[in-house]
């Protein structure tokens, strides 16, 4: 039948989880995850009979799910990459309850986030663009509990990118990729749309040919780097 599972025991598993989440008043969310992270945590090895990999082997379940973790908290190696994506370009990195502070003060942002502000965060860089349009803002998030933020996240900056290079976020370890989303300064006049538009075109066009992939760290960095130089230029007086 279109729209449920053949298999009884998951289908019984779906309806004993929905009963559960009615009755306790509960709201339960349903996370994809890399299939590395499964064989990791265990679930994986169970169904062809292993027993001692991941929280079977007595690991805590809860190390398996960072859904409160920022990417700094995560990985040291992402704060020293955004120190030299962003140097010299007068960027602050923003703690949490300078979201709701600094960021509506105006100037140029990065935003660590963990994925399970994703959802705040997305409003939140919203109002901050509303007030100082000329700002930029770079938000860092990991791909976990996209269902809640990455459709209107998309919708609300420029562009985006994943990172997955082992030099900044090694996926040995985290499974799922790094996203970076960018906002570039914004105004009404014609001609700094039409700056505007033709830069995002170009990287989109970087991106899209899979130029990031055939060059080494380094280069991958300048080209975003540069990226971002460019779009300071072209920020409205």
């Amino acid at each position: 039948m279109e729209g449920t599972s053949r298999s009884p025991k998951l289908y019984e598993l779906i309806l004993n989880l929905k009963r559960l989440a009615l009755s306790h008043d509960l709201t339960l969310h349903v996370i994809h995850v890399s299939g590395e992270r499964m064989k990791a945590q265990g679930t994986d090895g169970l169904s062809r009979g292993s027993n001692s990999g991941g929280v079977m082997g007595g690991k805590d379940m809860l190390s398996y799910i960072p859904l409160h973790l920022s990417p700094h908290d995560r990985e040291p190696l992402v704060g020293r990459f955004v120190e030299d994506l962003l140097d010299g370009m007068e960027f602050v990195t923003l703690s949490p309850e300078g979201w709701y502070t600094t960021a509506l003060e105006g100037g140029n942002c990065i935003w660590m986030v963990p994925p399970a502000a994703g959802d705040v965060v997305y409003e939140l860089v919203d109002k901050a663009r509303l007030r100082h349009p000329t700002s930029m803002h770079v938000i860092l998030i990991p791909r976990l509990l996209t269902g809640m933020w990455r459709r209107l996240m998309t919708r609300r900056t420029d562009c985006y990118m994943k990172i997955d290079w082992p030099e900044v976020w090694p996926m040995s370890t985290h499974f799922e990729p790094l996203l970076i989303f960018i906002t570039l300064p914004f105004n009404l006049t014609r001609s700094h749309g039409r700056r505007r538009d033709k830069l995002l075109a170009q990287f989109r066009g970087v991106l899209s040919q899979g130029r990031l992939r055939e060059v080494s760290f380094p280069q991958k960095r300048d080209l975003l780097r540069q990226f971002l130089q460019l779009a300071r230029q072209v920020r409205p007086m």
